[in-house]
């Protein structure tokens, strides 16, 4: 057991600085979180655009037992819905709610040791495709929700 959480630890963290996943068109840059220019706001999208997002882009094969990163930050959810059509599920949360190796990139940006984070919002979409999931996390940059992080996984993973 212990080996394969070492294994499962590894393959994250290669997977987190490796390319693009081949296949996948890449990503609109992500923007910039600092200084004083914000993006014009976009409103969340209302259940309404959800409703009618049909995916216009297939997901590609996952590996099985391989967890890897689509790299879809600072996309909107919006931008994600028109893409992948309207997930599966959606939730909302605080950061604090969510521990473990699964939100390794909530963690990244919002570490739980600094008492601030604790009452950020976020949200968790997923979609499904066959034996592979797609979970992406958003948070609020000027009012807008956009990706924080995501990871795409086969069924047979162990997080």
């Amino acid at each position: 057991m212990m080996a394969k959480w070492t294994c499962m630890i590894g393959l994250t963290l290669a997977c987190r600085s490796a390319e693009p996943v081949p296949g996948v068109t890449k990503p609109f840059p992500t923007l910039a979180t600092s200084g004083p220019t914000a993006a014009p706001a976009e409103p969340a999208a209302p259940d309404d655009i959800l409703a009618k997002a049909k995916a216009r882009e297939a997901f590609p094969a996952c590996v099985a037992d391989i967890a890897s990163e689509l790299k879809l930050e600072g996309l909107t959810q919006t931008e994600l819905a028109s893409r992948f059509g309207a997930p599966v599920t959606r939730e909302s949360f605080r950061a604090e709610e969510r521990q473990g190796e699964f939100y390794v990139g909530i963690e990244d940006v919002y570490p739980s040791t600094d008492p601030r984070n604790r009452d950020v919002p976020l949200q968790e979409w997923t979609w499904k495709a066959g034996d592979c999931t797609l979970t992406v996390w958003f948070h609020q940059q000027a009012g807008v929700w956009r990706a924080l992080d995501d990871v795409y996984w086969h069924k047979n993973v162990e997080f």
